[in-house]
């Protein structure tokens, strides 16, 4: 079945603190990224990008949260290493992943990268799940998608 709804979750953030996605979206568009792991070079790219563009998301109206099956440690430990200003989140446990639709893999080298764009009442605007660990949309082509939304 297609996932039209982004679906709410919580975890607790890098912080040990609850994080709800719903409570955190307010009135903002949201763009769920979901990665393989702080030891992938390509993923580790990708949110460095997203957070050196930050405040232009953030004009936008526009909330970056990112999801990794790493443990808390490895999530905290790139969040420290990228600094950065958008929450990064542990779902070691897969209950997120397969929330929207992804199965656990037998190697974690074969998970596939993923973006969802969603709007306030959490309809999915775009949906990007890549067919190998280098396919993700550019930060250009993503500005473009926003621009539009």
């Amino acid at each position: 079945m297609e996932l039209s709804k982004a679906k709410n979750f919580q975890l607790k953030n890098t912080d040990g603190k609850q994080f709800d996605l719903y409570e955190y979206q307010d009135d903002s568009l949201i763009l769920l990224v979901f990665f393989r792991g702080e030891w992938c070079k390509d993923c580790r790219e990708q949110l460095t990008e997203l957070n050196a563009n930050y405040l232009w998301f953030k004009k936008k109206n526009i909330k970056i949260v990112a999801v990794s099956s790493d443990d808390q440690l490895f999530t905290s430990i790139l969040r420290e290493i990228i600094k950065s200003k958008f929450p990064i989140l542990s779902d070691h446990s897969w209950k997120i992943f397969e929330l929207y639709g992804f199965k656990r893999p037998t190697d974690e080298k074969r998970i596939k990268p993923a973006l969802f764009l969603f709007n306030a009442k959490h309809q999915i605007l775009y949906k990007h799940i890549g067919k190998s660990k280098k396919d993700r949309p550019s930060i250009k082509s993503l500005k473009k998608l926003c621009d539009n939304n």
